[in-house]
């Protein structure tokens, strides 16, 4: 019965671009800034560690600020594995070594992904010497990288979002569902090329299939970018992003929304991590739609009354509407 409600509200959020529940009062806008994304994603670890409300996670994602690769396979284990993200360049490196020893405990596990060209060795070493464990995920190209995430928590997920992780728009898409869904959906991203599948991800993603389990997958993409005949091998149904998919309130109980710049999906990737940890996973990430506002009115029928902004990648006319919803009076 859970696996089939965990797919209704699936398949409601892929035919649904709107709702109309009862108009809610008091909304709140508050926006998470810092001078750039790097600076942004330690910083809500820090505010994460210092609210009170808050578990203190246990471990810790590290991805290159530049790969989005890595990004993607970076959120399907921040997701999984319960924990927060932070984005690496060389001139940051002892900067997150600080903020882990400031926060973690001694012999909690910091996750890297990607390989020593991504996130030089040094790293490693520098967090291993404070005294903690570190894991890397490393393969010899992107698939065979999320393949290596994906096997790891492998138990702590059932269901997969296919993803080609040269459509932008599409991971746009996976990422807001990866984020929406609670803990007890699991639905992680899988990275796929627009045709086959490679021999690790046939050995992992067979079994699923032929046994009559009741897999709830879906290729989140057109069939430019993930063809007919790959989708009838994963045995999954196929999502089409839209922009009303991206900024729709999908669902209807929600009482708070975390809205991300519309081209950047690291600022993605963080809005999903502060979903999760400020308002349990419970919230929308919703994607700013810089040439139609409309999606802000959307607001005014619904029961959303906390709204986070993550980024300062707003334009004026977004922040502007923000602010008159924000005063405009109940019922109006």
């Amino acid at each position: 019965m859970k696996r089939k409600l965990i797919s209704i509200f699936i398949i409601m959020a892929v035919l649904v671009t709107s709702v109309v529940p009862v108009f809610a009062a008091n909304r709140t806008v508050s926006q998470v800034t810092a001078k750039n994304k790097y600076e942004l994603s330690y910083k809500i670890v820090n505010d994460i560690f210092n609210n009170s409300k808050i578990t203190n996670p246990k471990k810790l994602v590290v991805v290159n600020g530049e790969s989005i690769p890595d990004l993607v396979s970076g959120s399907a284990l921040a997701k999984a594995m319960k924990a927060p993200i932070v984005y690496y360049s060389k001139s940051y490196e002892t900067k997150i070594v600080n903020l882990i020893s400031d926060n973690y405990l001694k012999k909690q596990e910091i996750y890297i992904i990607g390989g020593t060209g991504a996130i030089p060795s040094t790293l490693d070493t520098k967090i291993k010497n404070k005294g903690y464990k570190v894991t890397r995920f490393a393969g010899s190209n992107r698939y065979e990288t999320n393949m290596k995430v994906l096997k790891y928590v492998n138990g702590l997920c059932e269901d997969f979002l296919f993803v080609n992780c040269d459509d932008s728009l599409s991971l746009k898409l996976a990422l807001r569902y990866q984020s929406a869904l609670d803990d007890n959906s699991n639905f992680l991203i899988a990275i796929v090329n627009k045709n086959t599948l490679t021999a690790s991800q046939k050995t992992f993603f067979n079994p699923f299939a032929p046994k009559g389990l009741i897999r709830y997958t879906y290729v989140v993409g057109t069939t430019s970018n993930i063809t007919n005949n790959l989708q009838k091998t994963l045995r999954a149904k196929r999502v089409v992003p839209s922009a009303s998919k991206l900024t729709s309130i999908m669902n209807k109980k929600a009482t708070s929304a975390v809205i991300v710049p519309d081209n950047n999906l690291f600022y993605a990737v963080l809005g999903q991590e502060y979903n999760y940890f400020f308002n349990k996973g419970k919230g929308e990430l919703i994607y700013a739609n810089y040439n139609n506002h409309s999606h802000l009115n959307k607001y005014k029928s619904s029961n959303i009354t906390k709204i986070t902004l993550i980024g300062s990648n707003f334009s004026k006319t977004e922040l502007t509407k923000l602010n008159q919803l924000v005063n405009q009076k109940s019922g109006k």
